[in-house]
């Protein structure tokens, strides 16, 4: 069942987190409490890890960097896919634009921390039959977070 009448594709990030918000208002008529926490952790997730969405198809691809890189290093790959998959990148949280102030030295000591990012990305974004693409490290992280929430993956490559 799919709760919202609009793609992704029209729309830039910011107005999407908006339009969410005023979907879910109307489905739910309960306290309100709830949605704002919604929308704050949908507000966080992607401005804690710098998620950026491009692209023009309905297939996702989502590009996870390994350390010592950010979502820069796929500028080059964008080009060859975003006629035919909407693209997802996104910082890891100490990496490029992410919010450091969002660092957890307990929640990051171990992959797992950063697996749950990428399954928080993706039930952000309301993401599903995912593609993810996980370089280095990340590749690790992918398939944690595979384990953690298998219906959320379609595909996972390792890189």
């Amino acid at each position: 069942m799919t709760l919202f009448k609009w793609s992704l594709t029209y729309f830039p990030l910011r107005h999407i987190v908006t339009l969410i918000f005023k979907e879910l208002l109307t489905i739910f008529k309960g306290p309100k409490r709830h949605l704002i926490k919604i929308k704050k952790m949908m507000r966080d997730v992607t401005k804690r890890n710098n998620v950026t969405v491009h692209g023009e198809g309905t297939q996702v691809m989502l590009m996870a960097h390994g350390y010592g890189c950010d979502q820069n290093m796929w500028r080059f790959i964008i080009p060859a896919f975003s006629n035919k998959y909407k693209i997802v990148l996104f910082d890891h949280v100490g990496s490029g634009k992410s919010d450091i102030s969002a660092y957890d030295f307990k929640k990051y000591a171990t992959l797992q921390g950063y697996a749950d990012d990428i399954v928080e990305i993706c039930e952000s974004l309301n993401l599903k039959n995912v593609i993810l693409i996980g370089h280095s490290v990340a590749a690790m992280m992918g398939l944690l977070a595979a384990q953690k929430a298998p219906h959320l993956f379609d595909t996972l490559i390792m890189v």
